[in-house]
This record gives C-alpha cells, structure tokens and sequence, in this order.
C-alpha cells in the first residue's frame, strides 16, 4: 500500500502507490503531491495515522492509541487495537472503583 522511501531523522518521504507522495519535515510541516485517481478518504487516513505518526516521532513524541482511568491520583493506561473496548471499560470503572 505505502512506502517509507527515505527516512532521516528530521525527513521523511512516504509514496503511496495510487495516492501520492508526503514528506513530513522537522516535526511541523507535511508537504505533499497527490495523484489524480487518489481516494480522498484513503488520504486523510494517510495524514492521520502515517504522517502525523512521523511527525510526532520526529518531535520525539510517542503517539498511543487508548483510554485512561485517573483513580486516587493515579492514571491507567488501557491501550488495545481499536473496538478492543478501551473506552467501554473506561466507562464502566464506576463498578470497580
């Protein structure tokens, strides 16, 4: 689907095949050329989960994905891949606290 064509620690270039090409800088911009039969909905999961993850490594950031529970001054993380059900069982942390 994509390909980190090159990667430096303050540059990256990432080609999808049928979409485009983005190159994220510095922590704070992304540039990028789309192709004429890109998919808009691809690229905006392109943005989301490709560059701004590059973005946030390059910022020396981590992105995680998941919900957390603040009990007694300190915080749980609960992380999973998505409808694992982080955020049910965030909600319903009244029954076990």
């Amino acid at each position: 689907v994509g390909v980190l064509k090159h990667y430096e620690e303050n540059w990256a270039c990432l080609r999808f095949k049928k979409h485009g090409v983005f190159i994220i800088e510095n922590g704070n911009t992304i540039k990028y050329q789309l192709y004429k039969q890109y998919d808009q909905h691809f690229v905006s999961q392109i943005f989301l989960c490709f560059c701004m993850t590059v973005l946030l490594i390059q910022r020396k950031m981590m992105l995680l994905h998941g919900s957390a529970i603040l009990y007694k001054g300190k915080t749980l993380v609960i992380s999973g891949e998505s409808g694992a059900g982080k955020s049910s069982l965030r909600q319903r942390r009244k029954r076990f606290f």
